[in-house]
């Protein structure tokens, strides 16, 4: 499963996430992850892939 982050896509302005198309567009909601919220793998690239087990597919 490959996931892209919304925010690289444009369909939401984040703060981790740099995208110069989106960051004037006030229109769009604002992501302001807490302090404590881990950097997750999208944070720095534009789309993860993950492999789920069988039973994550359940």
């Amino acid at each position: 499963m490959v996931l892209s982050c919304p925010a690289s896509l444009g369909n939401v302005r984040c703060s981790r996430w740099h995208n110069p198309d989106t960051e004037d567009r006030l229109d769009l909601p604002h992501i302001e992850p807490g302090p404590d919220t881990p950097l997750y793998p999208c944070c720095t690239q534009r789309s993860v892939t993950i492999t789920l087990t069988d039973d994550e597919r359940k």
